[in-house]
């Protein structure tokens, strides 16, 4: 039987293994970095959706929200499992300050 080595994280929160693993740490870390980068896009265009809110003229917020839920749609469609993912870390850390 063959064993499967644990995954351990650095600090930085990147994959660490044996060199034969090195492909897997690779991909890893080059999907944390997209995830990243796409989550940093969804924040700014909703930052850019509260300004429009703010200045609330009605054709300015509705091509804001219209943006924000186009980009928010493509980034769902596009990494579904992410998205799963973070919902489900968002669950357990309500319920957990809920308790």
């Amino acid at each position: 039987m063959s064993s499967v080595p644990a995954a351990v994280f650095t600090e930085r929160g990147e994959l660490k293994g044996d060199s034969n693993d090195g492909t897997y740490k690779h991909e890893f870390n080059q999907a944390k970095g997209k995830m990243a980068d796409d989550l940093k896009i969804i924040v700014s265009d909703g930052e850019e959706l509260l300004k429009a809110a703010a200045h609330a003229s009605g054709g300015s917020f509705t091509a804001a929200r219209a943006k924000f839920a186009g980009r928010a749609n493509e980034y769902v469609r596009g990494s579904p499992w992410t998205v799963i993912g973070v919902a489900a870390a968002a669950g357990m850390l309500i319920g957990f300050l809920a308790a």
